[in-house]
């Protein structure tokens, strides 16, 4: 089974441009406080020595766990309307950045969904990067892949397993990752 063409929307240029140099200079800057994680995606990969990266969290669990909340949480929003999504029936539960550094080699990481809970993700990409973002079919082969692109996002069903890789050339891959679901939905508590 694979998923249908309809399960992703791709967009470019989805920020104007002053967001985008402000968002860049927030997470570029020395002082931002990123946070070790020793395995990327699920916790229990073989490869963590490999899989290891770093993540900013804005907002979880709907409630906002950064000083950067204001600047972040206003791009999503906007990133969200891009994509027609109704900001009035539908917001953001979880909000993460990420960066990936270079290991020198190709990394794929594990396979994963956000939140085990019906849900819409986006993932927006920073920069020009290699590190790919794979999508699985049911039975992990690969469906889909997209690249980094500075002010690229992608809009897909929650429930579809995804992967990051790494990028091998360039030194870091900075996405913002946006997972959304209805005001009214249970949402539970979600680690990282």
């Amino acid at each position: 089974m694979s998923y249908e063409e309809g399960s992703f929307v791709l967009k470019d240029k989805v920020l104007p441009k002053s967001i985008v140099d402000i968002m860049e200079t927030v997470v570029m800057a020395d002082k931002f406080p990123w946070h070790f994680l020793f395995d990327s995606a699920v916790g229990n990969s073989k490869n963590a020595h490999k899989t290891y990266s770093f993540f900013h969290n804005i907002l979880m669990d709907r409630q906002p766990v950064s000083p950067y909340f204001d600047v972040f949480h206003l791009g999503a929003l906007q990133i969200m309307e891009k994509f027609d999504i109704d900001i009035s029936e539908r917001r953001p539960f979880r909000i993460r950045l990420a960066m990936q550094t270079s290991y020198g080699e190709p990394v794929v990481n594990e396979p994963h969904i956000d939140a085990p809970i019906p849900h819409q993700a986006i993932v927006y990409y920073f920069n020009d990067s290699e590190g790919d973002t794979f999508f699985y079919n049911k039975d992990k082969s690969v469906y889909k892949e997209i690249s980094p692109k500075r002010n690229r996002a992608v809009l897909f069903d929650g429930l579809i397993e995804h992967s990051s890789s790494k990028p091998v050339n360039n030194p870091v891959r900075i996405i913002m990752n946006i997972d959304i679901c209805g005001m009214n939905e249970q949402i539970g508590q979600f680690k990282q």
